[in-house]
């Protein structure tokens, strides 16, 4: 029974880390590559606010994941 948590969590790992050598795919490079306003976290009001008419206008929560994620290591997807 203990077994199948751990097994849950490797099994969404390995499905995870497939995906860590590919590249940008479908609108990923609009949201996050073409995407400005979550270049910086120095303003957490501007990136926790985007404009609406941007991708993540609306979204704070996506918006501010996708900040702390390219402060973490722009856009190599691996770290």
């Amino acid at each position: 029974m203990r077994l199948y948590p751990v097994l849950l969590v490797l099994a969404g790992l390995a499905a995870h880390l497939n995906g860590l050598d590919g590249d940008f795919l479908l609108d990923d490079r609009r949201w996050i590559a073409g995407n400005p306003h979550i270049r910086s976290l120095s303003d957490v009001r501007a990136v926790l606010s985007p404009p609406k008419a941007s991708t993540v206008g609306g979204r704070p929560v996506v918006s501010l994941t996708l900040a702390v994620d390219y402060a973490r290591g722009r856009l190599d997807v691996r770290t």
